[in-house]
């Protein structure tokens, strides 16, 4: 898992980063403060961030093997 600094850090030297999320164009700043990622994971709580990740895995086989 990676910090915050760190996935900021690889956010802004890394163009594919940059698209996965969204970008369609490369960026040379930060989309928002760096602590918004934090305060986002206080404010949903352990549980529901439990729900979001297990959902995400869940839609991931359901679409099957992407790296094939």
């Amino acid at each position: 898992m990676l910090s915050d600094e760190s996935l900021w850090e690889r956010w802004l030297e890394n163009p594919c980063y940059q698209l996965f999320c969204g970008e369609e164009f490369f960026q040379y700043r930060l989309p928002f403060d760096r602590t918004s990622l934090t305060r986002w994971r206080l404010r949903m709580g352990e549980e529901r961030l439990m729900a979001l990740l297990q959902e995400s895995l869940a839609a991931a086989a359901r679409l099957g093997d992407y790296r094939s």
